[in-house]
């Protein structure tokens, strides 16, 4: 019979490995023993990392050819707090499980704005249009802070096969309201 720190441990490491995938900044996404069956990778600007240490008994990783790399892009309309609107080249990152889906952006400088976002999609079975997506958005501006939001998008989030988009119009804890049109493209 296992002890209960062996138990204990069985149960950390799968928990753990959830929550790097829901602090999805940068990170590449691989199919291994501690991840759930079926992760695939599907883009990320990050670099390479060593050699993953997992288990003889792991599940194959996803293979390179799966895991395209480069610069996204990032357009935004924004009209509140500031009016702005444009298009770049981003560090975008997108990741995808059999039932979640993780698209980031790290200060992504979109009309002299810096723009970072998270957007979680929970039950994901492919592209579409989900409810109840799950958002972080901060805007920075050249004198610092304009608007971070956080919390569920009242408007369902669009996701495409090669990105996607959302809609927030939301007041933060500063007070300050938010209001923009995000759309992102993965790597290739």
């Amino acid at each position: 019979m296992p002890s209960p720190a062996v138990k204990l441990a069985s149960l950390a490491i799968p928990v753990a490995s959830l929550l790097s995938l829901t602090a999805c900044r940068g990170v590449v996404v691989a199919g291994s023993a501690v991840t759930p069956a079926g992760t695939t990778a599907v883009a990320s600007t990050a670099a390479p990392t060593a050699a993953s240490s997992a288990p003889a008994t792991s599940a194959p990783a996803t293979s390179a050819a799966n895991t395209p790399s480069g610069a996204g892009t990032l357009s935004v309309s924004m009209t509140s707090p500031v009016s702005e609107s444009g298009t770049a080249a981003a560090s975008v990152t997108c990741a995808r499980t059999a039932v979640l889906y993780v698209a980031s952006a790290n200060n992504a400088q979109v009309a002299g704005y810096d723009h970072s976002f998270t957007l979680r999609v929970g039950r994901y079975r492919g592209p579409g249009t989900y409810p109840g997506a799950a958002l972080t958005y901060t805007v920075t501006g050249p004198e610092g802070g304009i608007a971070s939001v956080t919390g569920v998008l009242a408007t369902p989030v669009t996701i495409t096969s090669t990105g996607g988009s959302f809609t927030v119009d939301r007041t933060g804890r500063s007070g300050t309201t938010l209001d923009a049109t995000v759309t992102w493209t993965c790597p290739v």
